[in-house]
């Protein structure tokens, strides 16, 4: 959908139409369960989440304004959602791979569990990781959704990767 498409969806939301609301969800709810279940490690959770995401958006739809884009409005609402929820619980680790229904890893330096070695990155690392390799975005978009120029989400990826693979090896 481009951003003409986006801006009259959102617009027609705005005015109450439920089949726009509804289009909105289910052109958007992906990209935001994917993002909050990679933090919490629990679908259900996750599920339980993007769903409040989304009712938080729809209650402050008559403040949205179609400045930026629109991802990046929900993305906001589900980090401050996640950080709330993150607060007040704590989970065991899982099987990240069985839990996305993902195949098995394919080599042995792949079989390790994803969400240990994203928790030693800052939140702007994680977040830059998760957006670009579990829901697929380019560095611009990205750069739209966190506020960053492409550059910036480049070198933060960078570095966070080089972290990992730091981690990675001496795990071995």
């Amino acid at each position: 959908m481009d951003l003409a498409q986006a801006k009259n969806l959102f617009e027609s939301a705005k005015q109450g139409n439920p089949q726009a609301r509804e289009q909105i969800f289910l052109s958007y709810f992906q990209p935001v369960f994917r993002y909050i279940f990679i933090r919490t490690r629990q679908r259900q959770d996750a599920e339980d989440l993007a769903q409040t995401v989304f009712l938080k958006f729809y209650q402050s739809l008559h403040n949205f304004s179609f400045q930026k884009e629109p991802l990046a409005y929900l993305f906001t609402i589900a980090r401050n959602t996640l950080i709330d929820h993150l607060r007040k619980h704590r989970f065991e680790p899982i099987e990240l791979a069985e839990q996305l229904n993902a195949p098995e890893p394919l080599s042995e330096h792949a079989q390790f569990d994803l969400t240990e070695f994203l928790n030693e990155l800052d939140e702007r690392q994680k977040d830059c990781l998760i957006l670009r390799f579990i829901n697929g975005y380019r560095a611009e978009e990205i750069g739209k959704i966190l506020n960053l120029s492409p550059n910036n989400v480049r070198q933060i990826q960078s570095r966070a990767l080089k972290q990992l693979r730091q981690k990675h090896d001496t795990k071995q």
